[in-house]
């Protein structure tokens, strides 16, 4: 596959999404150069206010998030990590309303061949990145109060709803061992 087409670039940003804790789309399309930048740790984050909650979330980027970034051309503070928005005016709400859907929606076809492709079955959009990563946050950490906190949820009967989707075997040998 070329990696400057459309399907290539949707594949980055869904994966850019997933490895940064679950973004939005919105908050993907809307990623300023300023919002990358390095903790009191010393270790890059991506930190930024999500634009469906205007909550601040902010995560460390592992790895293969800086192998993403690395695609891009670093900008200036308010630049566009991601093309999403090129052109369009950080003001201008109701211009990058317009681009969101309208990329979002070209985005998400990309993700449906990619997957018919991959001979994946399930319906894939790009906020599966999301419950995805709600998903591994969960089974790696254990505490959904945390993965609330990750994601920004308000509660964490939102964050049960993410992970709800998602089949549990964590517990099967303990089932299989009660049942013996």
């Amino acid at each position: 596959m070329d990696e400057e087409s459309p399907a290539a670039q949707a594949r980055r940003w869904f994966l850019f999404a997933y490895y940064a804790g679950g973004m939005r789309f919105s908050d993907v399309a809307t990623l300023q150069w300023q919002h990358i930048r390095e903790g009191r740790s010393g270790r890059p984050r991506v930190c930024y206010k999500m634009r469906k909650t205007a909550d601040t979330v902010g995560v460390p980027l592992i790895p293969e998030a800086k192998e993403i970034l690395s695609h891009y051309d670093e900008g200036d503070g308010e630049d566009w990590v991601f093309p999403i928005s090129e052109g369009v005016d950080p003001g201008d709400e109701e211009a990058l309303h317009r681009r969101k859907c309208k990329r979002n929606s070209a985005a998400n076809r990309h993700l449906k061949e990619l997957a018919g492709q991959a001979g994946i079955e399930k319906r894939v959009t790009f906020h599966l990145s999301r419950n995805a990563a709600a998903w591994k946050l969960y089974q790696n950490v254990g505490d959904i109060y945390k993965v609330s906190k990750f994601l920004g949820h308000s509660n964490v009967e939102q964050t049960q709803d993410y992970i709800d989707g998602f089949v549990d075997e964590s517990r099967d040998e303990d089932f299989l061992d009660a049942m013996k």
